[in-house]
């Protein structure tokens, strides 16, 4: 992600006033957005069906390998061994059973999102792939539950 002018920003715009001192979303927010990978995707990706947790999980495994097998930068062996960088929530739906993902990944600048967004549509569900702009608040939405005991949030620098 650069700027207008050609620089890359240091960090995503500050987080929620609400996210106290000491907090785990506000830990890994300052983490993560201090980080300095180069986050080029925010996503959601939802299910045509109540997907579990663990049907989630192996879903959102699998979108990863085809990110990987579709970076042109990688090597073969890169592709088969490493996955993009990622921190990612996996969240409960609101109105139905089922879980849907938000994310921001990395490393993967150079793939057009639209071959991830049908690859992702063709077996799965509705899938929103967007640029990640660091002062649109993608950071903060993945992380938002991310002090819910029962949240499953994780991430991956690789």
């Amino acid at each position: 992600m650069t700027t207008p002018d050609g620089a890359r920003p240091r960090s995503c715009m500050p987080p929620p006033d609400e996210w106290g001192e000491g907090s785990q979303r506000l830990a890994l927010y300052e983490w993560v957005a201090g980080s300095d990978l180069d986050w080029s995707w925010f996503l959601t990706l939802t299910f045509r069906y109540d997907a579990s947790l663990e049907a989630t999980r192996r879903a959102w495994r699998r979108f990863l390998r085809e990110l990987a097998h579709l970076q042109p930068r990688w090597t073969s062996r890169e592709r088969r061994k490493r996955l993009p960088s990622r921190v990612r929530a996996f969240e409960r739906h609101s109105q139905r059973d089922g879980y849907h993902v938000h994310a921001l990944v990395a490393d993967v600048g150079e793939i057009d999102p639209n071959l991830a967004l049908e690859w992702w549509e063709n077996r799965y569900g509705i899938a929103q792939i967007r640029r990640f702009d660091p002062l649109r608040g993608g950071l903060a939405y993945v992380l938002k539950h991310a002090d819910d005991p029962e949240a499953d949030v994780t991430f991956a620098f690789e």
